[in-house]
């Protein structure tokens, strides 16, 4: 909601701007502060950067229809209706069009953690994630919500024991417990053709 007329001075902030202890809000704008990561906290700070990196359109909205044509559901309905129906050429335009040119910054960084500032040094140490290589493990964990290190038996933790490459003694190993030794064959098919 836009300030009143009487408020939005040339640029002034005005105490009353302020809508809580670590928020403010001037114009069209507010900061909130009150929520912080510490520089520990690498699960906070990889929600963090999902929450930036998440796409500017939801690919849940997006569907093909019959004729070729592309439907985007629209967050909230309109007197036109619920989806807004475009040719392929006229999506990929629209979705261009949100793509920014080359060495254009799409992140500014301001105070502590602008590029010149004097105390800049101080929470470099924070930003970084304490490993630059993430796990294997874990990896599978955030893509698919499965935890392949635990015991399907008791629950416990499992650990690597070996990492088999070898195609030969994997098939040995997947036949000695009754497991399909051979790869499955599988072809690609179109998205829309049933399975």
């Amino acid at each position: 909601m836009p300030l009143p007329a009487s408020r939005q001075r040339s640029g002034a902030f005005h105490p009353r701007d302020r809508e809580g202890p670590k928020a403010s809000r001037r114009r069209a704008f507010n900061v909130e502060a009150a929520v912080r990561i510490e520089g520990y906290d690498d699960e906070g700070r990889e929600r963090l950067v999902r929450y930036c990196a998440r796409p500017c359109f939801a690919l849940e909205r997006l569907s093909i229809l019959r004729d070729g044509r592309v439907a985007y559901q629209v967050k909230y309905p309109r007197r036109k209706g619920t989806h807004r129906v475009m040719t392929p050429i006229v999506f990929f335009a629209r979705l261009a069009a949100l793509v920014r040119p080359p060495r254009h910054p799409l992140v500014r960084y301001h105070g502590v953690l602008a590029p010149h500032a004097k105390q800049r040094s101080l929470v470099d140490g924070l930003l970084l994630a304490t490993s630059p290589r993430v796990e294997w493990a874990k990896l599978l964990r955030r893509t698919y919500a499965v935890d392949v290190l635990a015991c399907p038996r008791c629950s416990g933790r499992m650990r690597l024991m070996a990492a088999i490459t070898d195609k030969a003694t994997a098939r040995k190993i997947l036949s000695h417990l009754g497991l399909v030794a051979e790869p499955l064959e599988c072809r690609a098919r179109y998205p829309a053709d049933p399975a």
